[in-house]
């Protein structure tokens, strides 16, 4: 794996473990919203790199214009991730191993994506650095709000801003980790990923582009 990917690889899962003390207010509220903002800096900062941004480009202008028309590529996605879903996780979980997730948290993920609207995806390189602070930002806030709440909103919430960080660790994990997977591999891996990133937007932030 290109060691500028690994890297982003594991800032997105330092990322998540600082979103995770900050669910917690470890050591406290302060300290937890101060590392959070250090370890989206360093993703952020990973992302505008020359190398990352050229390969997260070559990904998606290989399915930006597919000879299939969208209607028949996404069908076939569907039906692979319905029919081999074992074959891309255990794929993925070789190619994305420096997040440290789970074979349920990739089911989550093709889950989401086999119940949701089929869409294309309104994604630049350009527009993913920019992106990323927007989502941390609106993590900090939503955990910042839901300690007002009642206890059982209060655990809704979390749950729901929870879900969002994964959803945003994985969804840039496999479309990093993927950029120089083999052309296959790559198209499932971004339309999967992008769409989670997309899902992440619209659980954090309300719209999705």
């Amino acid at each position: 794996m290109d060691t500028d990917i690994r890297s982003l690889l594991e800032a997105l899962a330092q990322w998540r473990k600082a979103c995770k003390k900050l669910e917690g207010a470890v050591p406290d509220r302060v300290s937890a919203e101060q590392e959070v903002s250090r370890a989206q800096a360093q993703v952020t900062t990973l992302l505008r790199e020359d190398r990352i941004a050229e390969a997260f480009d070559q990904l998606i202008q290989a399915n930006s214009a597919p000879a299939e028309p969208s209607e028949m590529r996404q069908k076939a996605v569907r039906n692979y991730l319905t029919h081999k879903q074992e074959d891309l996780i255990a794929a993925e979980m070789r190619t994305v191993q420096p997040l440290q997730i789970s074979r349920r948290e990739l089911s989550q993920i093709i889950a989401a994506y086999l119940q949701a609207q089929p869409q294309e995806l309104p994604l630049s390189s350009h527009d993913i650095p920019d992106l990323f602070p927007q989502l941390t930002e609106a993590i900090v806030q939503q955990y910042a709000a839901s300690r007002s709440l009642p206890r059982q909103q209060k655990k809704r919430r979390k749950r729901k801003v929870a879900t969002g960080v994964t959803f945003t660790m994985i969804g840039l994990g496999l479309m990093a980790g993927n950029s120089q997977s083999a052309a296959t591999i790559a198209t499932y891996s971004y339309i999967l990923g992008g769409n989670a990133l997309l899902q992440a937007v619209r659980d954090l932030i309300g719209e999705a582009d």
